[in-house]
C-alpha cells in the first residue's frame, strides 16, 4: 500500500504529497507530529498477547522523501498502549489503559502519571507560536477573517 501525507502550503496557496515512509500494511495507527524540528511519521501496531509496538520515523530532509529514517522502535511491551504525542524530544506521552504515562526515548523507561481518562480519548495537540496571525493575507488581497 502507497500511504501519503497531504500538505498545504499558506503562503502559496497550494496543495502538494509526500510519500510515507515503507510502514507495511499490518500497522494499527499512524500519525504525524514534530521531534527535534523534523516531521515525524508514528506508527502502532498490536502484537499476540496484547503487547503493542510503536515505530518513529523522522524525515531528515523536508520534503526529500529519501531521507525517512526509522528514528526508533519501541517494544513489544504492554506499559503502552497508544501513542498520543511527544513530551521534548526524548519523552513520548501514551496511555496505559486510561492511565497517561511518559515513555522516555533514550532511557526507555515508563513513568505512570496520575492523570486517568477514559481509554482512547486522551488527546494531545501541538502548536507553533506565531507573530502572524493565520488568515492574513499580504497585499491588496481581502482578508480570510470577515469582521
Amino acid at each position: 500500500m502507497d500511504e501519503t501525507i497531504l500538505w498545504f502550503d499558506f503562503s502559496k496557496e497550494s496543495f502538494g504529497k509526500i510519500r510515507c515512509p515503507p510502514i507495511g500494511s499490518c500497522y494499527v495507527e499512524a500519525s504525524l507530529a514534530v521531534i527535534d524540528k523534523s516531521l515525524a511519521l508514528t506508527t502502532s501496531y498490536i502484537r499476540p498477547g496484547r503487547n503493542y509496538m510503536f515505530e518513529i520515523w523522522l524525515m531528515n530532509e523536508y520534503g526529500a522523501e529519501s531521507s525517512w529514517a526509522k528514528k526508533f522502535k519501541i517494544g513489544p511491551q504492554s506499559e503502552l498502549d497508544c501513542f498520543i504525542g511527544f513530551w521534548g524530544d526524548d519523552e513520548i506521552v501514551g496511555e496505559n489503559e486510561g492511565q497517561l504515562v511518559l515513555y522516555n526515548l533514550q532511557t526507555q523507561q515508563v513513568q505512570r502519571l496520575q492523570i486517568y481518562g477514559d481509554p482512547g480519548l486522551n488527546f494531545m495537540f501541538g502548536y507553533a507560536e506565531s507573530l502572524v496571525p493565520l488568515g492574513i493575507r499580504q497585499g491588496n488581497k481581502k482578508s480570510l477573517i470577515h469582521q
